[in-house]
């Protein structure tokens, strides 16, 4: 509440004067004054959303490296990890690896969409991000295990039980 009160005390009293300032006759770029304020009202990334454009840029430009997890992204209380699910060979292994995620005590799941190459994963700041990756790399390689050594039969059980 107090740095919202002295944003919009900075952008009362300086946006005016930024304006006159600009070309000397009071006419003065209101793009110059809306910038300052923008850039004064910033206070740190927005909270994660994967339907957010930026997100959502994230998500497609993060250079994973050949690694199946990385971090990349983080707010106030958390950080947001991508995982290649390229390296899932079908559906039953996406759904496999998101109910074991869905069960791990050290990440969670940040979205639950099999659809995207590449899924967020959250944990809490308190969690280092070696942790994080080491969990969703344990998860990638028991997600291989099964998928290699359940039956056709057991997956379809799997997936029909799992919608």
């Amino acid at each position: 509440m107090k740095t919202n009160l002295i944003v919009l005390i900075l952008i009362l009293f300086t946006g005016p004067f930024l304006a006159l300032a600009s070309n000397g006759h009071g006419t003065g770029s209101p793009k110059a004054a809306s910038y300052v304020s923008l850039a004064i009202t910033t206070e740190g990334p927005p909270e994660f959303n994967p339907g957010n454009p930026m997100i959502q840029k994230i998500r497609t430009t993060t250079i994973m490296q050949g690694k199946f997890a990385v971090k990349a992204y983080s707010d106030k209380n958390t950080n947001y990890f991508l995982a290649d699910f390229t390296k899932l060979d079908d559906r039953f292994a996406k759904a496999w690896f998101m109910k074991l995620a869905s069960q791990s005590k050290v990440i969670a799941l940040a979205e639950t969409s099999l659809e995207n190459s590449r899924v967020w994963f959250s944990a809490p700041k308190n969690t280092s991000e070696t942790d994080a990756v080491a969990e969703l790399n344990d998860l990638l390689t028991r997600t291989l295990y099964a998928d290699r050594n359940v039956t056709e039969q057991a997956k379809s059980e799997f997936l029909n039980n799992n919608k």
